[in-house]
């Protein structure tokens, strides 16, 4: 009582209600105790029998056979997961070295290898680590499954960099043998919708799959970060806001990527310019996150008296912004966003075609937003298909079923 109640003053009956609720809760009929038993004169226990939850991140931990026999290792590993529930540039760094601490006191351990590829891709999504990074990751993921075939969390991870590289079919085949290996794993059907569906443009199924996923964890941040892109990119602020302030109250700082883009999309669809103004600067990596061209396009979309120094500034950004930037955090699709709501269509498919024309392996680039609102004047141009056609979306989509959103406003149909 003195944890729970340490500054007010409870009589002992309160207690005894709560734990009346708590046995109606759990379907315990009077004189039951099948999950709480009382202690004469100390008070409340629980004997349920427990077990694994039917609802996990990243893969169940079985307690009886635990993935390691080092103690330490285990705990390093341990911290890093948590660590990483609340992915700031720090805590990844930190979960980072972790892992590594890890495996170095057991080569053997399969789990930390696959979630040291894991937290640096996860780094690299965010604008934490530099895209080669994914190259030792894909080293460690695959390492992870030399040792041990069953670990979902390697799938998951070279799924995410077969997406990033745009072998979206191979990525599907990971995604989905890791959801096989364990279908209880929150992780990968979150992975699956975030890194792959809405990539290409299946954003009502992500919608879907995320929901289904955040029902089974629905205390983890990253979890609600998803779902509120997901709901920003399908036109559902509401929606969107409501996780993305879950989100925060859960400790993700609400300036850090991908968060901003929830709060720029609302406040610009919502007419608050000078908010959306205010915001904008954080959808760029530091680097940029000093350019004018932010706040000037959002005050243009308010007061066209400041278009032209808009379009000045988002001109000059685009000349001087480093090609290797351009496929971070979505860097390029922002850029691309800001040109298609000036009206700058041209210049929004050169900034496309430069994006992929610098890629390389360890160059990712996400493509998500492609699919929002403000992207509908590209959607509607033909020159669209040439992009998609060079995304390699076409080979998914004759698999998998077109976009859910339509491409063209003349109903053109893709080759």
């Amino acid at each position: 009582m003195d944890s729970i109640w340490p500054d007010a003053d409870v009589e002992p009956n309160n207690l005894s209600q709560v734990i009346k609720s708590l046995r109606r809760s759990l379907g315990e009929g009077s004189g039951e105790n099948r999950y709480i038993e009382t202690v004469h004169g100390r008070g409340y226990r629980f004997v349920g029998a427990l077990r694994v939850s039917a609802g996990t991140w990243g893969g169940a931990e079985n307690a009886d056979a635990p993935p390691t026999r080092n103690a330490q290792a285990y705990e390093n590993y341990r911290q890093a997961l948590r660590l990483i529930q609340r992915p700031t540039a720090d805590n990844c760094a930190r979960a980072h070295q972790l892992l590594q601490s890890a495996v170095a006191l057991d080569a053997q351990f399969a789990r930390a290898w696959a979630w040291l590829a894991g937290v640096d891709v996860f780094a690299v999504n965010l604008g934490h680590a530099a895209p080669e990074v994914l190259v030792t990751a894909e080293d460690c993921a695959r390492h992870a499954l030399r040792l041990d075939p069953r670990v979902s969390q390697a799938h998951i991870g070279l799924g995410t960099i077969m997406a990033q590289r745009g072998a979206w079919l191979q990525a599907e085949s990971h995604f989905r043998t890791a959801m096989a290996l364990d279908p209880s794993d929150a992780l990968a059907r979150t992975v699956h919708a975030t890194m792959l569906l809405e990539q290409v443009g299946h954003v009502g199924r992500a919608v879907e799959q995320l929901r289904d996923a955040y029902a089974t964890v629905p205390d983890d941040p990253r979890m609600l970060i998803n779902l509120a892109i997901a709901h920003s990119v399908a036109g559902s602020d509401d929606e969107a806001l409501r996780c993305a302030g879950l989100a925060t109250a859960f400790g993700f700082p609400e300036w850090v990527l991908p968060l901003p883009v929830v709060y720029v999309h609302a406040a610009t669809r919502a007419g608050r310019f000078a908010e959306a103004a205010e915001r904008a600067p954080h959808l760029l990596p530091e680097e940029l996150r000093d350019a004018e061209a932010a706040k000037l396009t959002y005050r243009a979309l308010g007061n066209t008296a400041y278009r032209g120094p808009a379009v000045s500034a988002v001109r000059d950004l685009i000349e001087r912004v480093p090609t290797a930037l351009l496929a971070r955090s979505g860097v390029a699709v922002v850029l691309m966003e800001w040109c298609a709501q000036l009206g700058l269509l041209e210049l929004a498919f050169r900034v496309a075609d430069r994006a992929l024309d610098t890629r390389s392996d360890a160059r990712p680039l996400s493509w998500q937003g492609l699919w929002a609102p403000e992207l509908g004047p590209l959607r509607a141009d033909d020159r669209f298909q040439r992009l998609v056609a060079r995304l390699d979306f076409v080979p998914y989509w004759r698999a998998h079923g077109l976009p859910d959103c339509r491409l063209t406003r003349r109903g053109a149909k893709l080759s």
